[in-house]
């Protein structure tokens, strides 16, 4: 949950050979992303995103392609409000 004006960054890391991985953040009530890191590159990092909109705000974790050994990645997020 944000406050308006509240400053978010998203982080997450994970193995690139095993496939990539976009990162998107919604803001409440919407189907469009207000911010998002879909580079072909690890990690992936939204970074400070100032909400306009205060309520539950939607993290959405997506793998673009899968190259690896098994089906689907495992990544670790970090998130920071301020």
């Amino acid at each position: 949950t944000l406050q308006n004006g509240d400053v978010i960054t998203i982080s997450i890391n994970f193995d690139h050979s095993e496939g990539d991985i976009d990162l998107r953040l919604y803001q409440p009530g919407s189907s469009s992303a207000v911010a998002d890191s879909v580079s072909f590159m690890a990690p992936e990092v939204i970074t400070n995103y100032r909400a306009t909109t205060a309520g539950i705000h939607r993290i959405k974790v997506t793998q673009f392609q899968d190259t690896g050994t098994f089906t689907g990645n495992t990544y670790t997020m970090d998130i920071s409000i301020r």
